[in-house]
């Protein structure tokens, strides 16, 4: 999914992204994926304040190597966000080793609740099976 700052890049850059096939780097760790496989530059530099970010969310460094913030991720960040992995997907993320390699698909925010929908469904019969055993 699009982020905030989708728009500085270049069509070319934004192109680069959702076609590229990118590697997780074997420095990244439970607080960013930091992704090879091509680099996404700007212009022209942009300067920005730390704003707050998200697990899921796709920054782009100066290096132009994209990083994706992981679950132990600092809570600010100055770099362009590129874009987010959806909730729906950021679990399986989770679970790719370094040296595996990943590829975004654009989705639209629609489309990004309706994938939680198998994971709502798969939470509330979990809910259920335990309310079973409290009542025994």
């Amino acid at each position: 999914m699009r982020a905030g700052e989708f728009d500085l890049f270049s069509e070319e850059m934004r192109a680069r992204f959702w076609s590229t096939r990118w590697k997780i780097s074997g420095q990244s760790d439970r607080g960013g994926y930091r992704l090879t496989g091509g680099k996404l530059t700007l212009d022209a530099p942009v300067e920005m304040r730390s704003h707050g970010v998200v697990a899921g969310v796709v920054q782009v460094p100066p290096a132009g190597e994209p990083i994706i913030q992981m679950s132990d991720a600092n809570t600010a960040g100055g770099y362009p966000k590129m874009a987010a992995v959806i909730q729906a997907d950021l679990w399986r993320l989770g679970q790719a080793a370094p040296g595996s390699f990943i590829a975004f698909s654009e989705v639209s925010y629609q489309d990004a609740v309706a994938a939680m929908a198998p994971v709502n469904d798969y939470l509330a019969k979990l809910r259920a099976t335990a309310d079973l055993y409290r009542e025994l």
